[in-house]
């Protein structure tokens, strides 16, 4: 089979809301494979598959991603856009090459990336939300999109002290008491 082009976000992840729009926009096809979430998926570029849980059926998410990019005339580009896909994707990331083009980061950087306590010595970033549910800890719900000049060199510079070189998103979180973005 030669399916047309397209593009795979592999986690449905609110951040996918930024990358499915992009290649949608220019005629290819962005799939969003996804477990239940379903931000992404309702988007009007999105085409949504079911997908298994990384966490609980982490070989079924690979070869549902296999599935979908297998019959294409060429490697659809992948985009991790959720912290769950990226141990399944880096465990199989050789296997995969065979069948989705992706910028993946080396063993060593992603283990850096996933663990949390070691991006505080390098810096700490939390998305600014506007309102957010449930209250306390969620998801943003309201956000709003600014041009900031000083958080984009803070957040390009946290990528390149780590090493880091493709997609991604760096969020920030402002303290009102004395009006700062850290």
């Amino acid at each position: 089979m030669n399916a047309p082009l397209c593009a795979i976000d592999l986690g449905s992840f609110e951040t996918a809301l930024g990358v499915v729009p992009s290649p949608g926009r220019t005629g290819i096809r962005p799939y969003v494979l996804e477990h239940g979430r379903l931000h992404a998926a309702h988007s009007k570029y999105a085409i949504a598959r079911a997908c298994p849980h990384p966490a609980t059926d982490p070989e079924g998410s690979v070869t549902a991603l296999r599935e979908l990019a297998t019959p294409r005339q060429e490697k659809p580009v992948l985009f991790v856009t959720a912290d769950e896909n990226i141990g399944p994707v880096a465990k199989y990331r050789d296997a995969l090459r065979r069948f989705v083009r992706f910028n993946f980061p080396d063993p060593a950087l992603l283990a850096k990336i996933m663990d949390k306590a070691a991006q505080v010595a390098l810096a700490v970033f939390t998305l600014l939300k506007l309102r957010q549910n449930p209250h306390g800890f969620a998801f943003g719900c309201l956000v709003e999109t600014i041009e900031n000049e000083g958080l984009l060199a803070i957040g390009t510079e946290f990528f390149r002290r780590i090493g880091y070189r493709g997609a991604g998103s760096a969020e920030f979180k402002f303290d009102a008491r004395n009006d700062a973005t850290s």
